[in-house]
C-alpha cells in the first residue's frame, strides 16, 4: 500500500489507548466515530478543533489488524513485566511469596482454552505475626497466560505443559524451579487437572535415573527424591468443593425412583411458565375462570415451583390443552402428567429443600471468617459478590479441625414444614414410600461427602487446623490447635517408620536440630499455654499458608465466562490468540490504568523481538527468527500443530509416568499391612471381595449374626483373622462348597443385626487420598437398624430414624470358609414401607435441646422407677427392642416425652397445625398449659396470644418424615439372582455359581468337554478368562449351533468366537494347539472418511408427534451388537404400546408385539431378539412375519440379554 501523507504516526501512548478504547467497544470500526463524538463533546470546554488536524488524526487511528497486533504486543509485554517483578522477587531477599495455583477448561469454538488463575500472597522479611491474623500479606489474584489444547486432548501430560509453558512465559526459565517451589496450594475439579500436582516434570534422564534407583531401593532419600519431581511437589492439593456438593446431590438425585419423568415434568413446566406466549395462553385460556391471585402467580412465576398450586391450575385446565399447537402436543403431555402424578409435588418439594440446603453450604464456603456477618445479612449473590476479601473461599482450617463433621451431621437436621404438609395429604404408604427416598439420599449424600472430604484429617493437610482457633475461636480452642500439630508430627513418624515419605513431609515435620520450619511447629505444639502462634513467626506464616489454600473453585469457573465473552465478542468466533488476549482484559486494562505499569508500557512498547524472547525455552533466537510471524504467535499459545499432541515429547511422556507408577508403588510395597491388611490378600481371595461388592449393591437391605457383623467392622484384623492366615484353601472344591452350601442354618431373629447398604464401591468415586489414609478397596458404608420390631419374627419392622452407621471391610472376610457362612446366614429382604412418623425438632435457637439418639420412640420408662438396676438396664440397651404398634395415621415424635406433652403434639400433628398453619387452642381435644409452655421452652411448639388473649399454637417449623419400614421375603445370599456389575474379568465367581446352579460339579476333567458327558469343571478353571466360564455357562446354545466339544485351555478370542459365531461345524476340526493359539485377525482402522455404513432397507419408525417414550434397547448378546428393540408411542389404534424389531435379513421385514401380551419389558425384547435371530431359517418376509418363538428360547434370550453374553 502506498504511504499516505496525511497520517500521522501516533506516540506509544496513544496507541496504548487506542488498545485500552478497543477493549471497551463491540467493534473496533467504531473507533473513529467515538473519537470525533469525544472531541465534539470537549469542545466547548477545551476549544474548537482543527478541523483538518481532527480528520489527520481519525485517518491514523489503526485498522483491525493493527489492533489486533497491539493487543498482542499488550497481552506479551504484561508477561515480559511478570518477568521483570519475578526477577526482582527473586534478588531480593527481604521478601517471601506464595502462590495457589487453579485449572479448568473451557470449550469455547474449535478448541479448548486453558484457563489458569494464580493467587499471589507476598510478604516482608524478617516476618512479624501481625495483630489481625488475616493480615500480614498483601494479596494479588490474577489469571494467567491463558492456553489451548486440541478439542478432545485432555491427557495430564499435555496439560501439564501447558503449565509449564504458562508459568515460564510469565516468570522466565531460570525462575522455574523457584516458581515451582513458592506454590502451595492446588484447586481443581474432578478431571485430569486434579493429577498434575503429582505428574513429574524434568529433565529426561534424570526422570529415568530416579525410576531405577527406586525400583532396585525404595529408600526414604529415593522416595523424598522420586517425590520432588513432581510438578508442584511443594503444594496442598484439593478438589473443587462446589464440585463436591453438587456432584453428591446429583447422584443422591438420578438414584431415586422416577426421578428421570420428574425431572422432565419439571422442565416442562418452567418452560410452560416462563416462556412468554405460553404464559399468555396459559392465563388467557387455561386460568380464564382462575381467581385473580393464581393469574399473579403465573405472570410473575420465575422458577420456585413451591409458589404454584397445581391443583388449581388441573381445575382450570380441563379442555385447555388443545389450545396449543400441535408441535406443542408432547409439553402438554408433560404437563397433563405432572399435574396427575401424585408423587410430582412432593418430589418438587423434596428437591427444593435438598438444593437450597447444598446451596446454603456452597454460599457458607465462597464466604470467609473476616466478614460472616456481612455474608450473613446479605441474601443476594450479587451483594455477596461486593464484599472482596482474600480469604473467601478459604474454609479449609475449620475442615482440618473437624467442622467437616459437621457437614454430614447438618443434612439429618434437614427440615421442611411445607414437605412435611404435602407428604401428610398423600396415602399413607405413598408418603411412606416418599419418607423412605428422602432418608435414603440423606444417607447417601453423607456418605459420599465424608467419604470426600477424609482426606482433610491427614498430613499434610491437617497442618492447616492449627489455624482453627484464630478461624473460629467460640469453637476450637488454642490448644485443640496445638494438639492438631502434634498429630501432624505422629502421623509423619508413623509413615516415615514404614517407610513412606514425601518431599513435602520432609519440608515441613523432618526436625534437624535447627531453628527451621519443622522446629517451630514443634516447640508450638508443646509450648505452654500462655504461648500463641504468633510467638513462632515461621511457624505462623506456615500454617497461614496452608490455610490459605482455596478450595472453591467459583474463581476459576467464573472465567469460563470471560473466555467466552473473549471468543464471542462479535457474531463470528474470534481466532484463538485473539480469545487468550481478550480473556485478560481486566488485567491489561487494569495495567494501563496503573500510573507505574503504564510507564513500564510506554518505554517498552516499541521494543522488538518479544516473541523471540518469550519463545526462547521452545528454540533457540536464530531458529525463532526463521519463523513466520503466525507461526511464533501459534506457539506461544499452544494452538500449533506441534503443540496439540506433542509426539515429539513422547519419551519424556513415558519416562514421566514411570518415575509417577513406580513412586507410587514404592510408596505402597514400602508400608507395613494397614488397618484392614489387603495387602496379604491373593488374587482369588480379592475374588470374594469382587462377588460380594457385587450381589450387595447399594440398597440392600440384609440380616447377619451379630457375631458376623461384627467380625466384617472395618479396623485393625485380629490376630486369628482367617482372612491374612497363609493356609487357606483356595481351589475350587472350596468355592464351590462356599457358594452354594447345602445347610442353610436358622438363626434366632433375636440374634441378627438388620442393616441397610449405603455405599457399596466407595472406591470408585475419585478421591483425593491422602497417603496415611487405609485402602478403600474392601470397605461398604453400610446403616445397621438399631430399633427393630420382633413382635412377628418372620416380619420384623424397623424405624429408618434409629440407625447407626458402620464400616464393613469385606477383605476381612475373603476366605472361602468366611464366604460359606455369609452365604448361608446371610439374608436379604424387600422392604416395603407401611406407616410414617413427623419427627419435630427444636426451632432454631430453642434454649434448650431433645436428645434424638436411640429408640426414644419405643423406650417408655414407668412414672415412678426406684429400682436403679432397671435404670442401668435401660440405659445399656442398644440392640434389638419392642416398638409400639404403628397406630392409625402419622405419630408424631419429639424424644422422651411426658404423656400430657406427647399428647398435645399429637393433637398438633393430626389437626395438621404446621408451619404458619396455627390453630386455636379451643379446637384441640387435649389441651395442657403446663405441658404447652414446656414444649414452647424447647422450641417444639410455636405459641401466638393475640390482643384479646387468645392463644393459637402449631408445631415447629423443624419437622421431618420419616418412615416404618416392614421387612418381607428373606432370601439367603446363596439363592439371591446373580448380579454381574463388575468390570471385565471380576465376575468369575459369579459366573461360578451360574454353573453350579446348572448342575456344573467340580470334578476331575480331561483336557476338552464333550457334548453329552457329565459336566464337570476343570480343578484351574478361576485361573483361566472369565469368557471361559461364560462359555461353559451358555453351552447348550453353543450345542445348537453345531459344535461338538469346548477346549479347557482355549485363548480368550478363542471362547469369544465361541458366543459370537452364528455356526460352530467348522470349530469341532481345531486341536488343542490351534484352540490355544487362536486370534482374531487385527482389524483395519476405519478411515475417517469415504465409508457410509450399510443402511436397512426400511428405516425405523419416526412418528410426527413427539410423544413421552421408552428408550430403545439395544442388543447386548454377542454377535447380535446392531439389533435394536424400539417402542411405538401409543401408536396403535388400540391406544397400547407395542415394541418392534426390524429384520436385517429380508427386505420390509419388521415384526411387532404387545408390552400388554408379555410379562415385562425385558421378556418382550428378548421375544423379539429371538424372532430376529430365527430370521435365517425363512425364504420370505410372509414366512419370518408368522413365526412365533417357543419360551424357552425366549427364556435363554431373556439371561443372555441380561448377562451380555
Amino acid at each position: 500500500a502506498r504511504w499516505n501523507k496525511s497520517i500521522v504516526r501516533l506516540s506509544s501512548m496513544q496507541e496504548i489507548q487506542i488498545v485500552r478504547l478497543n477493549f471497551a467497544m463491540q467493534n473496533a470500526k467504531d473507533i473513529p466515530v467515538v473519537v470525533s463524538c469525544v472531541a465534539r463533546f470537549l469542545e466547548p470546554k477545551l476549544g474548537p478543533f482543527d478541523p483538518e488536524a481532527l480528520q489527520q488524526m481519525l485517518e491514523s487511528v489503526p485498522g483491525k489488524y493493527k489492533l489486533h497486533t497491539q493487543m498482542l504486543r499488550l497481552d506479551w509485554l504484561h508477561m515480559h513485566h511478570r518477568r521483570c517483578l519475578m526477577a526482582e522477587q527473586a534478588l531480593c531477599s527481604h521478601t517471601s511469596v506464595s502462590r495457589f495455583l487453579s485449572m479448568d477448561a473451557s470449550p469455547q469454538g474449535g478448541y479448548e482454552y486453558l484457563a489458569m488463575t494464580e493467587e499471589v500472597l507476598v510478604r516482608k522479611l524478617p516476618f512479624m505475626p501481625p495483630a489481625d491474623p488475616f493480615k500480614g500479606f498483601s494479596h494479588e489474584f490474577r489469571l494467567m497466560p491463558v492456553m489451548t489444547l486440541a478439542r478432545g486432548e485432555a491427557r495430564t501430560f499435555v496439560k501439564a505443559q501447558r503449565l509449564k509453558s504458562a508459568i515460564i512465559l510469565e516468570a522466565g526459565e531460570p525462575h522455574f524451579q523457584l516458581y515451582r517451589k513458592q506454590v502451595k496450594g492446588w484447586v481443581s475439579d474432578q478431571g485430569t487437572e486434579r493429577l498434575i500436582p503429582e505428574w513429574p516434570i524434568g529433565d529426561e534422564a534424570a526422570m529415568k535415573s530416579l525410576a531405577a534407583s527406586l525400583k532396585e531401593e525404595a529408600t526414604l532419600e529415593n522416595l523424598a527424591a522420586g517425590t520432588s519431581e513432581a510438578f508442584l511437589f511443594n503444594s496442598l492439593k484439593h478438589p473443587g468443593i462446589l464440585h463436591v456438593l453438587f456432584n453428591s446431590l446429583e447422584e443422591c438425585c438420578k438414584g431415586c425412583p422416577r426421578w428421570d419423568a420428574v425431572e422432565k415434568q419439571v422442565s416442562a413446566v418452567s418452560k410452560l411458565l416462563t416462556n412468554r406466549s405460553y404464559k399468555e395462553i396459559v392465563v388467557s385460556v387455561m386460568l380464564k375462570h382462575a381467581s385473580g391471585e393464581h393469574r399473579r402467580i403465573v405472570q410473575r412465576y420465575h422458577g420456585e415451583l413451591l409458589s404454584w398450586r397445581w391443583e388449581s391450575l388441573h381445575a382450570d385446565s380441563v379442555g385447555a390443552l388443545g389450545s396449543f399447537s400441535l408441535s406443542d402436543a408432547a409439553l402438554c403431555d408433560m404437563v397433563d402428567a405432572a399435574l396427575k402424578d401424585p408423587f410430582h409435588l412432593a418430589y418438587v418439594h423434596w428437591a427444593f429443600m435438598f438444593a437450597c440446603f447444598v446451596q446454603g453450604w456452597a454460599h457458607w464456603f465462597e464466604g470467609c471468617f473476616c466478614h460472616e456477618k456481612e455474608l450473613l445479612e446479605n441474601k443476594s449473590s450479587r451483594t455477596r459478590t461486593t464484599i472482596k476479601c482474600p480469604w473467601k473461599g478459604k474454609r479449609s482450617c475449620v475442615l482440618c479441625a473437624g467442622y467437616r463433621d459437621e457437614i454430614t451431621n447438618s443434612v439429618y437436621r434437614l427440615a421442611s414444614a411445607s414437605l412435611t404438609e404435602v407428604l401428610l395429604e398423600l396415602p399413607d404408604e405413598v408418603g411412606a414410600a416418599m419418607a423412605l427416598m428422602d432418608q435414603k439420599a440423606r444417607d447417601k449424600w453423607a456418605s459420599i461427602v465424608k467419604g470426600k472430604l477424609d482426606y482433610l484429617g491427614h498430613v499434610p493437610h491437617l497442618l492447616a487446623a492449627g489455624f482453627a482457633h484464630h478461624a473460629r475461636p467460640d469453637l476450637y480452642s488454642l490448644q485443640q490447635s496445638k494438639d492438631a500439630v502434634r498429630e501432624c508430627f505422629t502421623q509423619y513418624e508413623s509413615l516415615r517408620g514404614q517407610g513412606r515419605t514425601t518431599e513435602l513431609l520432609e519440608s515441613l515435620f523432618h526436625r534437624k536440630g535447627d531453628a527451621g520450619l519443622a522446629e517451630q511447629l514443634w516447640s508450638f505444639c508443646e509450648s505452654p499455654a500462655d504461648k500463641v502462634l504468633e510467638d513462632f513467626p515461621l511457624a505462623f506464616a506456615e500454617i497461614q499458608d496452608r490455610s490459605f489454600c482455596p478450595m472453591a473453585e467459583r474463581s476459576t469457573e467464573r472465567q469460563h465466562v470471560l473466555i467466552k465473552i473473549a471468543c464471542r465478542r462479535t457474531l463470528r468466533h474470534a481466532g484463538p490468540a485473539m480469545t487468550c488476549a481478550r480473556a485478560r482484559r481486566s488485567q491489561l486494562q487494569s495495567m494501563i490504568d496503573t500510573p507505574k505499569e503504564c510507564s513500564f508500557l510506554e518505554a517498552n512498547w516499541g521494543s522488538k523481538g518479544l516473541d523471540l524472547e518469550l519463545l526462547s525455552h521452545i528454540m533457540p533466537k536464530a531458529e525463532c527468527m526463521t519463523k513466520t510471524r503466525s507461526y511464533r504467535v501459534a506457539r506461544i499459545y499452544g494452538y500449533h500443530e506441534e503443540d496439540h499432541f506433542l509426539d515429539h515429547q513422547a519419551d519424556e511422556e513415558a519416562a514421566a509416568k514411570a518415575l509417577q507408577d513406580r513412586t507410587q508403588l514404592a510408596l505402597q510395597d514400602a508400608a507395613e499391612d494397614d488397618a484392614s491388611g489387603v495387602k496379604t490378600l491373593e488374587k482369588k481371595q480379592w475374588m470374594i471381595v469382587d462377588y460380594l461388592k457385587s450381589q450387595l449393591q447399594s440398597g440392600i437391605l440384609f440380616s447377619l449374626p451379630e457375631g458376623l457383623f461384627r467380625a466384617m467392622l472395618a479396623g485393625p484384623p485380629s490376630e486369628d483373622s482367617e482372612a491374612v492366615h497363609t493356609e487357606i484353601c483356595l481351589d475350587l472344591e472350596s468355592f464351590a462348597e462356599a457358594l452354594l452350601p447345602e445347610d442353610n442354618p436358622d438363626v434366632s431373629a433375636e440374634e441378627l443385626i438388620y442393616g441397610y447398604v449405603v455405599d457399596a464401591r466407595p472406591e470408585r468415586r475419585t478421591q483425593n487420598k491422602a497417603l496415611a489414609q487405609e485402602s478403600h478397596k474392601g470397605f461398604v458404608h453400610v446403616l445397621r437398624f438399631t430399633a427393630v420390631d420382633l413382635q412377628q419374627p418372620a416380619v420384623p419392622h424397623v424405624l429408618y430414624s434409629n440407625t447407626m452407621q458402620h464400616t464393613l471391610d469385606f477383605a476381612k472376610v475373603a476366605t472361602p470358609a468366611m464366604l460359606k457362612l455369609l452365604s448361608s446366614e446371610l439374608r436379604v429382604w424387600t422392604a416395603k414401607a407401611t406407616s410414617v412418623k413427623v419427627q419435630i425438632m427444636p426451632q432454631a435457637g430453642s434454649s434448650d435441646a431433645l436428645v434424638h439418639d436411640g429408640p426414644s420412640a419405643a423406650l417408655r420408662l414407668p412414672a415412678f422407677v426406684t429400682d436403679d438396676d432397671m435404670l442401668d438396664d435401660l440405659a445399656r440397651e442398644d440392640g434389638v427392642v419392642s416398638l409400639q404398634h404403628a397406630a392409625a395415621g402419622p405419630q408424631a415424635e419429639a424424644g422422651i416425652l411426658p404423656d400430657n406433652q406427647q399428647s398435645l403434639l399429637q393433637g398438633l400433628l393430626e389437626r395438621r397445625a404446621l408451619g404458619e398453619n396455627f390453630v386455636d387452642v379451643i379446637q384441640l381435644p387435649h389441651y395442657n398449659a403446663d405441658a404447652c409452655r414446656s414444649l414452647v421452652d424447647k422450641g417444639l411448639v410455636q405459641a401466638r396470644v393475640d390482643d384479646f388473649g387468645a392463644v393459637t399454637v402449631a408445631l415447629s417449623e423443624a419437622t421431618k418424615v420419616t418412615s416404618r419400614l416392614a421387612l418381607r421375603d428373606p432370601t439367603p445370599l446363596c439363592q439371591e439372582e446373580t448380579v454381574m456389575n463388575n468390570g471385565p474379568g471380576r465376575n468369575k465367581l459369579a459366573w461360578l455359581k451360574m454353573l453350579l446352579q446348572d448342575g456344573w460339579k467340580a470334578a476331575a476333567t480331561g483336557d476338552w468337554h464333550n457334548r453329552g458327558q457329565a459336566l464337570n469343571l476343570p480343578s484351574g478353571l478361576l485361573d483361566r478368562p472369565e469368557m471361559h466360564l461364560k462359555a461353559l455357562c451358555f453351552h447348550v446354545s453353543l450345542w445348537e449351533k453345531g459344535l461338538l466339544k469346548i477346549s479347557h485351555s482355549g485363548s480368550v478370542a478363542y471362547y469369544e468366537m465361541l458366543l459370537k459365531e452364528t455356526t460352530l461345524s467348522a470349530v469341532n476340526d481345531f486341536s488343542l494347539k490351534q484352540c490355544k493359539e487362536f486370534a482374531f485377525e487385527r482389524k483395519r482402522k476405519r478411515p475417517a472418511h469415504g465409508q457410509s455404513a450399510a443402511r436397512p432397507e426400511q428405516g425405523i419408525l419416526r412418528l410426527s408427534l413427539d410423544l413421552p417414550s421408552l428408550p430403545a434397547v439395544p442388543c447386548r448378546v454377542p454377535g447380535m451388537a446392531d439389533l435394536t428393540v424400539h417402542f411405538d408411542n401409543w401408536s396403535h389404534s388400540s391406544g397400547h404400546r407395542r415394541g418392534f424389531i426390524q429384520c436385517t435379513r429380508h427386505a420390509k421385514c419388521r415384526r411387532y408385539s404387545f408390552l400388554k401380551s408379555h410379562c415385562d419389558q425385558a421378556t418382550c425384547v428378548a421375544w423379539l431378539l429371538v424372532w430376529c435371530q430365527e430370521g435365517h431359517r425363512f425364504e420370505d418376509t410372509r414366512q419370518h412375519v408368522a413365526f412365533n418363538p417357543d419360551p424357552a428360547s425366549v427364556s435363554r434370550m431373556k439371561e443372555r440379554q441380561r448377562l451380555g453374553a
